[in-house]
Order: structure tokens, then sequence, then C-alpha cells
């Protein structure tokens, strides 16, 4: 509670100084991916670069910033939104944040940053419509992590918890996702299985993305995980500027997401981890899932990504 209150007083004195600021948009750095999928440790290891500070899920649905989107509120990149467009200004610029979003950074780095890490797992179904709709010098970054990892995750660690975000579950999309949703809904009844639902959701908020020609850095948690360093040099070289020396410390340890501080200390027991608990005739049945989508992207007996024809995946799977 103390925590609460000290924050809540930190995002009232930080706010003044921040609207009167003036910041180029152009330099947000953007992490979109599900939750569990690795944003939030590499929003700490970006938000190490000099003269930068991190922005904490400005499109969560229950705490966010976009008071127009609720997660699962697909827009096409074709499609006119002027009412997001002009919130999501106010958000790049820091003009309309409140203490959920200013509480990852101290408060001085707020104040001296010349540029922001925004980080979201809940923006992915608004992902192509942004990068389309704005202009950035850094390409933003796509993390893209197994459903089963995710799903599993979700579970273990944020349901677990006893925390609101339980009813979440329970969303009905718009547009291009709601068609999905309609024709899926078998995976969404309040009787079907929660981990069913929870891979449903993560092929639903993803499928348009992966249909689409890539603006974005597009990154595997997997790869993450097994190299980090060679990670962060191919998203540097993305945006055509050298990995700076100094962030390249301590890459190999948790993220303050670890909730129950479960991380194996052997990288490909910890990917292999969440397909283990489960039986063949489970395994099997996650896959239908994951067919019903034609996504094939993952397999559920794998936990490495599957080759595919981009270049990123070319050179790195």
């Amino acid at each position: 509670m103390l925590n609460y209150y000290s924050n809540r007083i930190k995002w009232r004195l930080l706010m003044p100084f921040l609207r009167a600021r003036h910041i180029d948009i152009k330099n947000s750095i953007i992490i979109f991916s599900e939750p569990r999928g690795g944003s939030t440790w590499l929003m700490e290891i970006l938000s190490r670069l000099p003269k930068t500070a991190a922005i904490f899920e400005p499109f969560h649905s229950h705490y966010g910033a976009l008071e127009s989107y609720t997660w699962g509120n697909h827009k096409k990149t074709t499609d006119t939104w002027s009412e997001g467009k002009d919130a999501i200004v106010d958000i790049l610029n820091v003009n309309h944040l409140d203490s959920y979003q200013l509480e990852r950074s101290p408060w001085y780095e707020y104040l001296s940053a010349e540029k922001f890490v925004f980080k979201s797992v809940m923006g992915t179904p608004i992902m192509p419509w942004i990068i389309e709709n704005f202009e950035f010098k850094f390409k933003p970054i796509y993390i893209l992590r197994h459903p089963l990892s995710v799903a599993s995750s979700t579970i273990e660690n944020l349901y677990m918890r006893g925390s609101t975000i339980n009813v979440d579950h329970k969303w009905e999309p718009t547009g291009y996702n709601k068609v999905l949703f309609k024709k899926h809904q078998d995976l969404f009844d309040k009787n079907a299985d929660l981990i069913d639902t929870l891979i449903a959701r993560w092929c639903i908020n993803n499928h348009y993305a992966l249909q689409q020609n890539q603006k974005w850095i597009p990154i595997h948690y997997e790869h993450m995980l097994l190299q980090p360093k060679q990670t962060l040099e191919d998203i540097f070289k993305e945006w055509n500027i050298e990995l700076p020396a100094e962030i390249q410390n301590n890459l190999d340890q948790p993220s303050h997401s670890d909730f129950k501080k479960d991380f194996r200390k052997d990288k490909n027991e910890q990917l292999q981890k969440w397909i283990n608990k489960y039986s063949d005739a489970k395994l099997a049945h996650f896959q239908t899932i994951l067919d019903r989508f034609e996504i094939d992207l993952y397999r559920m007996t794998d936990p490495q990504p599957q080759a595919k024809k981009s270049t990123y995946q070319k050179n790195y799977l």
C-alpha cells in the first residue's frame, strides 16, 4: 500500500514537468508481445540506454492510458481511427500517463530522458495500425513466444496471484478479431478449459499481424532466451546503430516479471518445461487449436519456432 501511494505522489509531481517538455515521438522505442512473452525483460534492458526511461503498459485493458481501446479491439492498417490516433500521440508525447505507466524507471530518468521505451503486452491487435500510421526512427519490436508457454506461464504467474486479471480471458474482440472469435467461440465458452482459451486468444491476437508484411523487428522469445546478446545485436543492426557496451551486462538475469522465481538455470530446460507438463494426448489436443487457426509458426511438441521464409528466421532458426 505504501508503494502505491508513493507511486501516485511521484506521478502527480512528474506529470506537469513531462507535459511541459517537447518529446520527439519518432524516437519512441515500442515493444509488443503477448503476456509472459519476454517484453518486460527487453524493456528493462533497453531502458538502460543513455537518456532513456521506461513506459509500462500504456495499452493495458484495466490500467492503460488509451481509453478508447480495450484488449482485442482490432484495427486494420487502413482503418480510420482519429480518436485513437490523437490519444496515442498524447501517450507517445508522455502527456497522458499515470502512476501505473511511470513505475519502472527512477523519477529523475523521466525528467532527463530524450526517448522512452513503451512496452505493451496488450497492444498486439493494434500494433500493425500504430506502425502504419506513425513514423519511428527505431523500428518497433514484435516478440513472439510459443503459445503453450504463454498460456501455461500466464496461468501460473498471473492468474494464481489472485489479480483482477483473472477475468481477462472472457473478452469479446472487435473487427477482424471478432470474425475469428465467432468462428471459434466454443474455445471461449464459460465451460472451456482455461488453457484452451488462452491458446486460442494467442492465435486471435497474433493472427492478423502474422499475415502482414513486416514493418517491425520480429523477435522470438526462444532465441532471445538462448542468445540474448545476438538478439540485441540484431535489433541494433536493424536500427543502424552499435549495441552500447553498457547494456551488455547482466543479460542472463531474469526480469522482474519472474513472479514465481522459477526460472531454470538450464535455458533449454526452461523452454521445454511447459511442454513436459502435459501428456502426448493433451499436446495433440492443443495442436488442434493451432490447426484450427492455421497457425504453423509453432508446434506443440517443439519448444522452438518452426522455420519460415522471413530473413530473420532464415538466419536464426
